[in-house]
C-alpha cells in the first residue's frame, strides 16, 4: 500500500494504524506500506521516513513541480519544469541514499522513469526500481543492460553540481549518445 502526498511522519503512523486495524478485522496478513515522495519535505526527511515504511517511490512529476515552484499546467512556465534540474536530482539522491541506508527499496514513477535519457542518471543516484508504461518495459530493460553502474554513478554525482537541467541533458547526450 502506497501513501501519497505524505508530508509528516505522524501521517504515516496514523495511516499505518488504520491499515493494521483493517487487516486485523479482515483477517488479512500484513501488507507492505510505503510512501510516495512527492513533496520536498518528504525527500529532505527521507532518512526519518525510511524508519517507518517498507519502501519509497519518488513521484517525480509532483516533486519537480514543488521543488522548482513551477506549475506544470502553466504553459508559459512548464518547459522549465525539467526533472533533470540538479535541485530535483538532489532530492532523488537524498531519498535513494536514505533508502539504501535503511535497506528499503526506492523507486521512481512519473515521466522521468520513462525518460530514456534519464535512466542512467537515476541508476547512478541509487534508484533500483522504475515504474514505466508497459510499452516501454522492453526498451528500458534493454537500455539498463548496456549501462555500467560505475559510469552512471560518476555522471550522476557530476550532475548534482551542475547549474541547470540543460547542462545535465547535454552531459547525458555526450556520455550516453541519446
Amino acid at each position: 500500500i502506497m501513501l501519497p502526498m505524505v508530508t509528516f511522519v505522524d501521517e504515516v503512523e496514523k495511516y499505518k494504524a488504520i491499515i493494521r486495524e483493517e487487516q486485523a478485522a479482515l483477517g488479512i496478513k500484513e501488507a507492505s506500506v510505503g510512501i510516495m515522495v512527492e513533496v520536498p519535505s518528504a525527500a529532505v526527511m527521507a532518512n526519518i521516513f525510511a524508519g517507518y515504511v517498507d519502501f519509497m517511490s519518488l513521484g517525480t512529476n509532483d516533486l519537480t513541480q514543488y521543488v522548482l515552484a513551477i506549475d506544470r499546467g502553466n504553459t508559459a512556465l512548464s518547459a522549465k519544469a525539467d526533472p533533470l534540474n540538479p535541485a530535483v536530482l538532489k532530492m532523488i539522491y537524498i531519498t535513494a541514499e536514505a533508502g539504501k541506508a535503511a535497506g528499503i527499496p526506492v523507486g521512481v514513477c512519473g515521466a522521468l522513469a520513462s525518460d530514456v535519457q534519464a535512466v542512467g542518471i537515476l541508476l547512478g543516484l541509487g534508484v533500483r526500481e522504475l515504474s514505466v508504461p508497459g510499452g516501454l518495459i522492453a526498451e528500458i530493460k534493454y537500455l539498463i543492460r548496456d549501462l555500467d553502474i560505475n559510469v552512471c554513478r560518476d555522471i550522476a554525482l557530476r550532475a548534482l553540481n551542475m547549474q541547470s537541467a540543460q547542462q545535465v541533458r547535454a552531459m547525458l547526450k555526450e556520455k550516453f549518445n541519446f
